[in-house]
Formats: structure tokens, C-alpha cells, sequence
């Protein structure tokens, strides 16, 4: 596959056969030309979108999955790990957690658990659509006590 100057990746959501986001992704050089998008690109665009509070229209699709909050709390909590974990100075480290709190639900948090990352396929729409990357996805062990 030659480089790529535009790509389309969707990310599915768990319990949804129309996936949680499809993410276009496309690359300018300094002089506004196409540009070849680099792995860099690909994984930043991937990792700000999860981050993202969810839109008016996410957050009232979400609201009717009452786990999602059960998903988001553990999210918190993981954060709260690995902060305890870190070198950061204590208030530092109250900072991230209350905004990882006050932003409440995150994209990630759809996914239900499935943060594994299981690779990425290639798979062609139909001739003369672009290819559509597809982010594969599993649960991750520290879900599975269902306590989310």
C-alpha cells in the first residue's frame, strides 16, 4: 500500500453495529499541499477523539446505557492509579483527577471496557471508495469482574 495523504478509520462501539466515531484523517505540508500522514497522525487523531466529552447527541444516546457511568467511574479510577503511581507533587496530581471528574462521560468510556487495542484491518467500501481503516478492540482483563 503506497503512503497515504487521506484516511478514514472507524472505531466500533461495543453493542453497535454502527460504530462509536469514523474519524477522517488527512495530512497539509507547510505550503498547504497533501501531505503523507504519518503513524503519528493516525494514533494522535485515534487518542484525542476517545479523550473527547461526548456531544449533545453521544451524551443522550449514552444516558439510555446506564453502564456507561458504571465505565466512566472506573475510568476515574484507573486515573486515580496511576497517579498515585507518578512522580507528580500531589497538587498536580488532585488537578488531573478533578478533571478527569468534572468532565464526566468521554468517548472512551462507549467502548464499555474494550481498550485493548487488537490491531487495525483495511478493508476496501466498494470500488472507487476509499479504504476504510477498522480499529479492532477487546476487553480489557481489569473489566472483566464486571464490576466495570
Amino acid at each position: 500500500m503506497p503512503p497515504q495523504t487521506q484516511i478514514t478509520i472507524r472505531i466500533a462501539a461495543v453493542g453497535s453495529s454502527r460504530g462509536l466515531c469514523v474519524l477522517g484523517i488527512s495530512s497539509r505540508n507547510r505550503q498547504g499541499e497533501a501531505d503523507f500522514i504519518t503513524v503519528g497522525d493516525v494514533l494522535t487523531t485515534i487518542h484525542d477523539t476517545l479523550r473527547q466529552q461526548l456531544s449533545l447527541q453521544e451524551a443522550d444516546s449514552a444516558a439510555r446505557g446506564a453502564d456507561v457511568q458504571r465505565y466512566r467511574v472506573h475510568r476515574v479510577s484507573t486515573v486515580d492509579t496511576y497517579l498515585e503511581a507518578s512522580h507528580l507533587d500531589p497538587g498536580t496530581c488532585r488537578d488531573v483527577k478533578r478533571a478527569e471528574v468534572i468532565t464526566g462521560v468521554r468517548r472512551v468510556d462507549l467502548l464499555r471496557g474494550a481498550v485493548m487495542f487488537d490491531g487495525i484491518v483495511v478493508k476496501s467500501k466498494s470500488p472507487g471508495k476509499p479504504e476504510m481503516w477498522l480499529v479492532g478492540l477487546t476487553p480489557a482483563e481489569r473489566y472483566a469482574d464486571g464490576s466495570g
